[in-house]
């Protein structure tokens, strides 16, 4: 049976997809900075402990590996600076690229892109068009340049070294908890919201962010279960190579409609809000559909009556 490596394997999208992986019989390694005893997997695979930028690190983990999933990178803004984001991000790739290439023999190499590279929601820009994977891309932070900079880099090290890949940009990755601090909360836009509709709006106030005009802005946020499965298809059909796959919920989050809910139920004042810099865009994933077989299951209105219960 094929041994898969899995880069941040103990993340919110490994600890979801490795038991898919163990139930099907593969052996499976992971890399963490650190180990996580608590697993409810913990003993039935392998860990890697290092960081993912180091090559000894790199190679240890590669060692007798047929298929890679490298879901490892740091986000922004907590707990890490640009500098991390950028070695972790961008280092760690290249000394995996670099150890595939001089090992050879990977079958496939699946990679956690995101969303970011399209800089979605916050952007410079509207958007003239529905989300499709050959647009040009266009980050507006270090996060999304780092995954940039990595898929150009998969892409010609797979070219040049005879090295299977498959890309999947997450739109939004999250479970369902995790909504309503990071979604609905006045704290998490207040650096956007227009200065005359922040008067008495407190940071835990739950808001419907709106576009500056007052029309409303729908969001794409995809359940980490559905992004387990995109992944969990990406290793296994080893027919679907060298291919780059948009990855989000089967709808879109509508805060006008949502977030009245979300305040009643948490007991809290609610109020829209216009915001600068905001801009509706829609994530065309009827490639990951037909290609990869994904068919999500987590609308918004399912994860959100999960997070309120």
């Amino acid at each position: 049976m094929k041994r898969i490596l899995v880069t941040g394997g103990f993340g919110r999208v490994g600890s979801h997809l490795i038991p898919m992986l163990l139930a099907d019989g593969y052996q499976v390694r992971v890399t963490s900075r650190s180990d996580h005893p608590d697993a409810p997997f913990r003993m039935e695979i392998e860990v890697v402990t290092g960081n993912i930028a180091d090559p000894e690190t790199v190679k240890k983990a590669l060692k007798d590996v047929d298929v890679v999933c490298h879901l490892a990178a740091l986000f922004p803004p907590l707990f890490f600076d640009e500098a991390q984001i950028i070695e972790a991000n961008v280092m760690g790739t290249f000394q995996l690229l670099q150890e595939i290439k001089n090992r050879g023999g990977i079958e496939k190499l699946v990679f956690a892109s995101t969303d970011a590279t399209y800089a979605t929601g916050p952007s410079l820009d509207p958007y003239d068009a529905p989300l499709v994977e050959d647009r040009e891309l266009w980050p507006i932070n270090v996060y999304g340049i780092t995954k940039v900079v990595n898929e150009e880099s998969i892409k010609k090290y797979g070219r040049l070294f005879d090295i299977p890949y498959v890309i999947l940009r997450f739109f939004w990755s999250m479970v369902p908890n995790e909504m309503v601090g990071l979604m609905f909360e006045a704290q998490n836009y207040m650096d956007s919201i227009l200065e005359e509709d922040k008067k008495d709006l407190n940071p835990t106030d739950i808001v419907a962010p709106l576009l500056e005009n007052g029309e409303p802005f729908y969001d794409h946020i995809t359940d980490v279960r559905d992004i387990a499965r995109s992944v969990y298809l990406a290793l296994v059909k080893d027919e679907i190579v060298n291919e780059t796959f948009n990855i989000a919920a089967p709808d879109r989050l509508d805060y006008s409609k949502e977030s009245p809910k979300v305040a009643k139920a948490l007991g809290r004042p609610f109020r829209a809000v216009r915001c600068q810099g905001l801009y509706n865009y829609e994530a065309d994933i009827k490639k990951a559909k037909t290609l990869l077989g994904y068919d999500p299951k987590y609308t918004m209105t399912r994860m959100l009556e999960e997070a309120l219960k």
